[in-house]
């Protein structure tokens, strides 16, 4: 990525390879990768505490998140935050971007999102990945609450939309992620 990128936020979809493109980012173009569904995620990518476990990032006020971004930027690296977007902090990811974090959201098609969903051994509670068998009403409820909130959700992407999961169930490649990024950062 080019150098003025400092901070990606991906976020979109349930099961649309949020996860898995900041690990890959991570091993393959040196990343510090925080998934902010994770409980440990600050210990896992070597930063400071900057929240607690149940106070997670969505508890941070405006100079707290400011000083977490800045803080970022000082690491010698580019990062990536992963993340479930909780639709109603909508504001909150806004004010991220006010502070240069570049924000990107992973379409789906919703039914192989859904079966993806469905498939996995881990549950998302109070913003935290555990072990457990998911709940497709849960899905169904978020994807309902994005379609809802759409209006008030689409302009912090604004032409930033990936669709990371057609309806084939593939994944679009992470190098062609990585390329479309690229390419918006050049025409920024």
């Amino acid at each position: 990525m080019p150098p003025q990128v400092h901070t990606l936020l991906i976020t979109g979809m349930p099961a649309s390879g949020k996860t898995s493109f900041g690990d890959w980012l991570r091993d393959n173009r040196g990343y510090v990768h925080v998934d902010l569904d994770a409980a440990d995620c600050l210990k896992r990518a070597g930063l400071p505490p900057f929240w607690t476990e149940k106070e997670r990032v969505a508890a941070l006020d405006t100079g707290r998140l400011r000083e977490f971004v800045r803080h970022l930027r000082t690491v010698g690296k580019p990062s990536v935050l992963t993340w479930t977007f909780p639709t109603d902090l909508v504001d909150f990811a806004r004010e991220m971007t006010s502070f240069g974090v570049v924000a990107w959201w992973f379409e789906a098609d919703r039914l192989a999102s859904r079966q993806k969903y469905a498939s996995r051994n881990t549950v998302l509670r109070n913003g935290v990945y555990s072990r457990g068998k998911p709940d497709t009403t849960l899905f169904d409820r978020y994807v309902g609450a994005v379609n809802s909130n759409w209006a008030r959700i689409a302009p912090i992407f604004g032409e930033r939309i990936i669709r990371a999961l057609g309806a084939d169930g593939r994944f679009v490649d992470p190098v062609s992620i990585c390329d479309r990024l690229q390419a918006a950062a050049k025409a920024a």
